[in-house]
């Protein structure tokens, strides 16, 4: 079975950087205008070559190592259900309680449900006791035989080598997604935040439309999250710029055992998420010195809304 690697959102946050990196790349002349932008975008390009390092980590397969050890265990498990059969049959012949106990608590398919990393240690234990009762009894042989214990024991080596193998290629799987999470995603949050933070001023007005890839960019990694609601987009419906800091939109009519939902635009006039029920919901939208408006959105399972609400000035009196 084929390991899963990194998520769908932390995917689309590698597919992020990696969109930013080559437009940063790919437009020397506006990267290049503050040399501090330049400076992080050559950062975040150095951090990127790590990071694609780490993501072949997380999404290496491995399902070869896992299809070996199964196979393994599944033949130890055939071979000692055999075995721990014939053990069964002298422990009634011979009214051996106990042993017959043991050997039903043994059978292939109770083996082989044990745990992988007690899988070895359940099976020696059979050898050990199955071994002192052909010693103890001779007549044992005549059950199951020396050589049966002997080879169904190799194979538990077999498995042994193949869980170790496997332990250690799960271990970097796991390793690097954590790596990735705990350690490049902040890292590489910071970098665009500063990054993003630059985009104004002159690159701005001397290179919209890079900005604004940029800013397109940077949403791609709401496309890998299973939440869902709505995200607007507010701005003034002649000069159609965004209001900072002070544009809102709450529920109107939301779910009577919820509370009312309400967010703010940022410093950049964005809005985060407002996460909602699958629905119709009515949401005011409001600016100060701006006419209120009251629109009717649909909310989809798994889905993001996202709309563009230009706001009217109130005429003056």
């Amino acid at each position: 079975m084929k390991q899963k690697g990194l998520s769908l959102n932390y995917t689309n946050h590698y597919n992020q950087w990696v969109g930013i990196d080559a437009l940063n790349t790919n437009n020397p002349n506006p990267v290049g205008m503050r040399p501090v932008y330049q400076n992080r975008a050559t950062q975040l390009n150095s951090d990127l070559i790590t990071v694609a390092a780490v993501t072949a980590r997380a999404n290496a397969d491995i399902s070869g190592i896992t299809g070996e050890k199964d196979a393994s265990k599944l033949k130890a498990s055939g071979m000692w259900g055999v075995v721990t059969g014939n053990a069964f049959s002298f422990a009634e012949e011979n009214g051996m309680k106990d042993l017959k106990k043991q050997m039903l608590n043994a059978t292939e398919s109770k083996i082989l449900k044990t745990k992988d990393e007690n899988f070895v240690g359940i099976c020696t234990n059979l050898n050990t006791l199955l071994t002192k009762v052909l010693t103890d009894n001779p007549s044992a042989a005549d059950y199951y035989v020396a050589t049966e214990l002997s080879d169904a024991t190799d194979e538990v080596t077999t498995f042994s080598g193949y869980l170790g193998t496997y332990a250690g290629a799960k271990a970097d799987v796991d390793g690097a997604k954590k790596e990735f999470k705990t350690i490049w995603m902040p890292k590489m949050k910071t970098h665009i935040s500063v990054l993003q933070g630059l985009l104004g001023g002159a690159i701005k007005n001397k290179y919209p439309a890079f900005v604004i890839s940029f800013l397109k960019l940077k949403k791609i990694v709401n496309a890998g999250k299973r939440d869902q609601g709505m995200v607007p987009e507010m701005v003034d419906s002649v000069t159609k710029k965004p209001f900072i800091n002070i544009a809102t939109f709450e529920t109107v009519n939301y779910i009577k055992v919820k509370k009312q939902k309400l967010n703010k635009s940022d410093s950049k006039g964005l809005f985060g998420l407002m996460t909602m029920r699958v629905g119709d919901w009515t949401i005011l939208f409001k600016v100060p010195g701006y006419v209120d408006q009251k629109i009717i959105v649909s909310i989809i399972a798994k889905g993001v809304t996202k709309m563009v609400v230009e706001m009217v000035a109130v005429a003056p009196v």
